[in-house]
């Protein structure tokens, strides 16, 4: 995902932040300079998206990157959900993390069921519930997922087999 495409991601689907969390700039910069954000978002980072018309229907991209694994976030644009495209952009964003020797790591709210669900069909397997540190709201857990993937030639394309974490 380059930078436009990051912009288009923030512009179109509601609660992206992808500039806002990669600016190196304060809060009062963002709104002067928020070009900044998605160009460090693509040098430092990367995601896919999926489009469907010209618009983006489905996005994964990392917002943490540690040396072993890239956090992910990950929206399906409501007119889409339903489809199976979030499943299709999640053997792309696979893929991209297979290519740089990353494991995928996938944090739900626990009760987030279609996340938990989409996590387990891309091969993710639930590890621990850790508390969710929002503001002074430590009662609620979210569900840790961590997923590291290969691929092998496939008669139909690729098989992709899990790497479990070390």
């Amino acid at each position: 995902m380059d930078a436009a495409l990051a912009e288009q991601v923030d512009r179109e689907l509601e609660g992206q932040l992808i500039g806002m969390l990669w600016t190196e700039k304060n809060d009062a910069e963002w709104d002067r300079y928020p070009s900044a954000g998605y160009a460090t978002f693509a040098q430092r980072s990367f995601g896919v998206a999926l489009l469907m018309h010209g618009r983006v229907a489905c996005t994964y991209w990392a917002f943490h990157i540690s040396d072993s694994a890239a956090s992910v976030e990950v929206e399906t644009a409501e007119p889409f959900r339903g489809r199976g495209l979030a499943t299709i952009t999640g053997w792309a964003w696979l893929e991209a993390c297979q290519q740089r020797g990353l494991a995928s790591e996938w944090i739900a709210d626990a009760d987030n069921q279609p996340s938990l669900k989409l996590a387990l069909r891309l091969g993710h397997s639930p590890l621990r519930n850790v508390k969710k540190f929002i503001w002074k709201t430590w009662d609620q857990e979210i569900v840790l997922n961590y997923g590291g993937w290969k691929r092998e030639p496939h008669p139909v394309g690729w098989k992709w087999s899990k790497i479990n974490p070390p």
